[in-house]
């Protein structure tokens, strides 16, 4: 009877231990792999800035070099929706630029602070 009752208790521990060794596991790998402050990463944004500079080109060589709208780009596929929103929440701007024979792009978000034009926006330049 002292010998089962040893026997149940080892196969307990064996598990609490497995247990234990998952969820440590699966804390570190939490914490090794999540993204930098949950998404709000300038990382991120960057690539959403480009992203959309470059959806907005593919669209005016499509289009006889017009500057499309928020929603032509996003209807048209040429960027997601989620791609015109930077990592803190606020819309990402554009506006399109003839300089003499040039079709310029210029994309900004606002950055951490949420004010456009300011010392921290993220800029396609």
């Amino acid at each position: 009877m002292i010998r089962r009752c040893f026997t149940n208790m080892a196969l307990i521990a064996v598990i609490m231990c497995g247990i234990l060794v998952t969820w440590a596991t699966a804390g570190f790998g939490y914490w090794m792999f999540r993204p930098h402050g949950c998404g709000n990463s300038p990382k991120l944004t960057r690539i959403r800035v480009a992203e959309a500079a470059s959806g907005i080109t593919h669209y005016q060589i499509d289009n006889a070099f017009r500057c499309p709208t928020r929603d032509q780009l996003v209807d048209q596929h040429y960027v997601g929706r989620g791609t015109l929103v930077d990592s803190w929440g606020t819309s990402i701007t554009f506006h399109c630029s003839a300089d003499s024979d040039l079709f310029v792009v210029f994309v900004r978000s606002a950055g951490p602070d949420k004010v456009f034009h300011t010392a921290d926006d993220i800029t396609n330049d």
